[in-house]
């Protein structure tokens, strides 16, 4: 045995020992995880648990393994040929640690990405990369972000001492020495060499199974979401996620057939089989009456989750005004963001289409076309269309498709007064709101009525508060405490818009950009997707009503034309809720769709073929698809329709306004 072990050679034995050092490390970030969410693992068996660490060795091992790859092909090639193996070393030993480096910054950056959107680092973390100096700015102003880039710096640190000093010592006799002195032969270098390539090879793997090397798949094992997750190796999903956005099956989604698609959603939007439109979806909307002159803002609130209200059940009181706003208004219980993203939202709400998958709708080839949306139908009613954001408009494309889609006017950080920008994240809300009066009184001055949108940014990190503000907060941390402050700036507004003579003709809607996971019942918190959804208005005369129909930021557009009394052509995704209603809402969240009615809950994941049931209603965490296999059907068939419905629309051009087809 002694004699074997002499023989092993001594390049394999350095990388062995960097393979156990990286694995060691590699599992710290999974335990921080772990103990993060610890609340959560309470109600998950300790053999689950345990469950979830097996699968992280073999996630870990894989993103090893593949670094470990290349250092063993070229010492094994150098071996052979009997060249200075000692000067090879000490450029490999560089490689190991870029790459590991790299691997401990994505592990470092996943934990507070995982914490936000509860599933492990993607590709799509890379959307904001072209504002790099924005991103950076806002990672490195935020003191919440501290503690993970001094892990990565740690974990980094670590590597690089200890794999130096493996490497001094397996090497130290020679480490110097012009000549490399090998003590094994060819014959021993082949037996030795053949073996490690079959680990390596089974390590890239990942599994022993012919069929399928491991998966996303393979760490969802169980019935608990975090479980399931907690296994997951986020430098596996980052690259498994890039390779699949590289294949070019996967730009499409091919939920089910085109025309079955566009047949169903004719269907529930009652479309005539004669349609006069050259778009398939496109209905005239008739009305009777004169039309309502009236303003319409509305206010796209950052991370605004339904469940930080204290009427969906927060304890907090940190959303005083908009609390009692809702109080006096027309309210929609169960209204959902069409995704994640601020992205999604404001192109949602903008123009009716729905999200599809992780695709950024703003930053796409395809919706390069000027949409059927509130703000080009409004401009040509004679509306003037301002937009108004905290911060850079060209931020996500931003600025470049709302210019596109009707808006006139993109009031952004660089027409603020300059003192007044805080951060990345441009000027407060409060300062975003009151400056936006000049420009909108301006509008009114010329006697013309006026759609104003506002996306706010204060509740965001990082979390940055003025100081001169009326307000004692109460909030236990910054998060808490920009919810106290942007809901006191939409008080404050509304007490200065009562200033104005425009007020009292104003229909002013409250709704979130996207939500927070704050409830994690399952693989996809319903708390990221549910916000409020308020029409106040003067003259609705303290009119409070509260509607359960499901909506979603597509039917923005169409509700507010209801409420206008203007006739249309609607050429989107959304119908008006005040009229119409949904069998279902769907939406989604990068990877996932969600589907929902008043019971159930029906979550699709992208990479899996298995569908989850829930009985969302009673936090039920049992997967119950297999016992509705008909609900979940008709719930999986409808949303499916509509994004590969909408998918269609944008492929063809067919999202622009619509004239009748003359017969």
């Amino acid at each position: 045995m002694k004699r074997i072990v002499r023989n092993i050679p001594e390049f394999l034995l350095f990388l062995f020992l960097v393979y156990v050092v990286g694995m060691l490390l590699f599992s710290i970030p999974r335990i921080i995880i772990y103990f993060q969410h610890y609340e959560e693992t309470k109600s998950i068996p300790n053999d689950i648990l345990w469950q979830s660490f097996v699968v992280g060795f073999r996630f870990d091992s894989v993103v090893s393994t593949y670094i470990l790859a290349v250092p063993l092909l070229v010492c094994i090639i150098v071996s052979l040929f009997r060249w200075n193996i000692v000067a090879v070393q000490k450029i490999i030993l560089w490689y190991l640690i870029m790459l590991y480096s790299l691997s401990f910054f994505m592990c470092a950056a996943d934990i507070p990405f995982f914490n936000f959107f509860n599933y492990r680092l993607m590709i799509t973390a890379t959307q904001w990369f072209d504002s790099p100096q924005f991103v950076a700015s806002m990672i490195f102003n935020d003191a919440s972000y501290y503690p993970y880039i001094a892990l990565f710096l740690l974990l980094s640190a670590i590597f690089i001492i200890v794999s130096k000093r493996i490497q001094r010592k397996i090497f130290e006799e020679n480490f110097h020495s012009e000549q490399w002195k090998y003590h094994y032969s060819i014959a021993t270098l082949v037996l030795f060499s053949i073996f490690s390539l079959g680990i390596v090879a089974l390590g890239i793997r990942g599994r022993i199974a012919v069929k399928s090397p491991i998966r996303w798949g393979t760490a969802f094992f169980s019935t608990y979401p975090f479980a399931n997750q907690l296994g997951l190796n986020p430098v596996f999903t980052f690259f498994r996620s890039w390779l699949d956005e590289q294949n070019p099956d996967n730009n499409l989604v091919y939920l089910l057939d085109d025309e079955i698609a566009l047949r169903n959603v004719r269907k529930y939007f009652h479309v005539e089989s004669t349609n006069i439109f050259d778009s398939p979806i496109a209905r005239e909307i008739k009305t009777s009456g004169e039309q309502k002159k009236y303003n319409v803002i509305i206010v796209l609130m950052e991370s605004m989750s339904a469940e930080k209200m204290m009427r969906y059940g927060s304890t907090k009181n940190l959303t005083p005004n908009l609390d009692s706003i809702a109080n006096h208004s027309i309210v929609f219980d169960n209204f959902f963001s069409s995704g994640i993203h601020t992205h999604n939202g404001i192109y949602s709400t903008t123009v009716s289409f729905p999200s599809i998958f992780a695709k950024h709708p703003m930053n796409t080839f395809e919706n390069l076309q000027s949409f059927t949306g509130i703000a080009n139908t409004l401009l040509e009613n004679n509306y003037a269309t301002l937009f108004f954001t905290t911060h850079d408009d060209q931020f996500d494309n931003m600025g470049g498709f709302l210019s596109y889609n009707g808006f006139q006017k993109i009031i952004s950080q660089r027409d603020y007064p300059q003192q007044h920008v805080v951060g990345t994240l441009g000027v407060p809300d409060g300062v975003m709101f009151e400056q936006s009066l000049s420009f909108i009184n301006s509008e009114a001055e010329q006697n013309k009525q006026f759609l104003a949108m506002y996306l706010t940014g204060s509740h965001h990190g990082p979390w940055i508060i003025p100081e001169d503000i009326p307000l004692q907060l109460k909030g236990k941390n910054g998060e808490e405490k920009t919810l106290e402050y942007a809901d006191w700036a939409i008080g404050n507004f509304l007490e200065l818009s009562q200033k104005q003579t425009w007020y009292r003709n104003t229909i002013f809607i409250f709704l979130g950009d996207h939500g927070s996971a704050i409830h994690r019942t399952n693989s996809f918190p319903l708390s990221f997707n549910h916000t409020p959804f308020i029409l106040y208005a003067p003259f609705f005369h303290n009119e409070h009503r509260v509607l359960k129909n499901f909506g979603g930021q597509i039917d923005v557009f169409p509700t507010v034309m209801g409420l206008l009394n203007i006739p249309y052509i609607n050429n989107t995704f959304g119908i008006d809720l005040l009229k119409e209603e949904r069998e279902f809402m769907y939406f989604s969240a990068d990877d996932k769709i969600g589907c929902i009615n008043e019971e159930y809950f029906l979550v699709l994941h992208r990479q899996e073929e298995r569908e989850y049931l829930f009985r969302y209603r009673e936090n039920a965490k049992e997967n119950i698809a297999d016992t509705y296999p008909q609900r979940v059907q008709q719930m999986k068939e409808y949303a499916y329709s509509h994004i590969q419905a909408a998918q269609w629309m944008l492929i063809h051009k067919k999202a622009k306004k619509q004239i009748p087809i003359v017969q």
